[in-house]
């Protein structure tokens, strides 16, 4: 795979993404690594705690937030043209778009339809706010579609239901305010990856052990991947998702500028993770901490931080991240098919990941 960033790829992509999940599994992170140039909508300080104490992505020149509260569904699009009317489309392509806990604007226009819908209705039947949402709901899945500009959103679990003996009655799916509009979503968006916590995940920081489900083949999640490049148990890293995709040609989405590096850095740490046979080895540690020695402040130390603080440091921390992901999209991707068993029974068992990764596998 190439290491030199297409500065067109997100123009041509122009994906739409929903990361989902419960609250702190990484959804925002997520898409601030994959559009960390993007005009967010959503609460300012909760992003920019991410971003700059997270990702150490400066204040300026990078991401911006959109200054006005959008509440409901269907004021983003009026939003959307005064961004447009201040930087273009062609600008706004390159950045794109993240719409951030999309489940409470969601919710909140679900709320307001069913308010205005009491003063009419008889209470037979369900309330008819609901059928006005389900067609916000779509018109707003609609509308984002039609700007062809990359857009990323983060949304909640929808509630789940079990039975007496605790069985799940409904795939986990997407919280846009009505259960029978979770498809929608599905529909709309080219990747829906759920992000689970999981101690297993093969992550050099404790905090970013988080697996993704993005396949079909999962049947308790109503997910979707139009790349073409998921599979259970996946890193939950977009960027690196997309990037292993078929469709980008072994071309890679362009980093902020001044970053450029982290690619290259990624691509140092893949090589020498998948070398070593997907585990710990003293050349994966030596490689992490030349990246953190190189672009970090770590200098002639040895000890990679467990919890960076300066930009640098993590600058390196997203590119070792990127790497490790990288490796294991790519160890996927090469996995013989006739090793996954299931309905044609020709054995080798599998899970459907890269590799089995055990407790002896992470790298601590």
């Amino acid at each position: 795979m190439s290491s030199t960033p297409d500065p067109a790829g997100l123009s041509l992509t122009a994906p739409m993404v929903s990361l989902v999940g419960h609250p702190k599994t990484l959804k925002t992170s997520g898409l601030l690594r994959l559009f960390p140039e993007a005009i967010c909508f959503g609460d300012r300080s909760s992003i920019e705690v991410i971003a700059v104490g997270s990702l150490g992505l400066p204040p300026k020149g990078c991401y911006s937030i959109y200054p006005l509260p959008v509440r409901f569904l269907e004021d983003f699009p009026e939003a959307i043209e005064k961004v447009l009317g201040k930087i273009g489309l062609d600008e706004l392509r390159r950045r794109g778009i993240i719409i951030d806990d999309a489940t409470f604007r969601a919710n909140a226009t679900a709320n307001r339809l069913l308010d205005r819908a009491k003063a009419s209705w008889d209470g037979n039947g369900a309330n008819p706010g609901w059928t006005d949402h389900k067609l916000r709901v779509r018109r707003f899945f609609e509308e984002m579609r039609a700007l062809q500009v990359p857009v990323g959103f983060t949304w909640h679990l929808l509630e789940e239901r079990r039975n007496k003996r605790g069985q799940l009655l409904d795939p986990y799916a997407v919280d846009v305010g009505s259960r029978s509009r979770s498809d929608d979503a599905v529909a709309a968006c080219d990747l829906i990856m759920y992000g689970i916590k999981d101690a297993n995940m093969l992550e050099i920081w404790p905090d970013a052990r988080v697996a993704g489900v993005s396949s079909i083949s999962n049947t308790n999640y109503i997910a979707g991947d139009r790349f073409q490049s998921g599979y259970d148990g996946q890193p939950f890293n977009p960027r690196e998702h997309i990037n292993a995709s078929a469709f980008m040609q072994g071309q890679l989405l362009p980093r902020p500028k001044g970053m450029e590096w982290q690619d290259d850095a990624a691509q140092y740490i893949s090589d020498t993770l998948v070398k070593a046979g997907m585990r710990g080895s003293p050349d994966v540690q030596e490689a992490v901490i030349t990246v953190f020695q190189q672009h970090g402040t770590l200098g002639a130390s040895r000890a990679v931080p467990l919890l960076p603080r300066h930009p640098k440091d993590l600058h390196c921390r997203w590119a070792v991240q990127d790497g490790f992901a990288r490796a294991q999209f790519r160890t996927a991707q090469e996995r013989d098919v006739f090793s996954m068993g299931g309905v044609l029974g020709f054995g080798g068992g599998g899970s459907g990941g890269a590799a089995d990764f055990g407790d002896e596998d992470i790298i601590a």
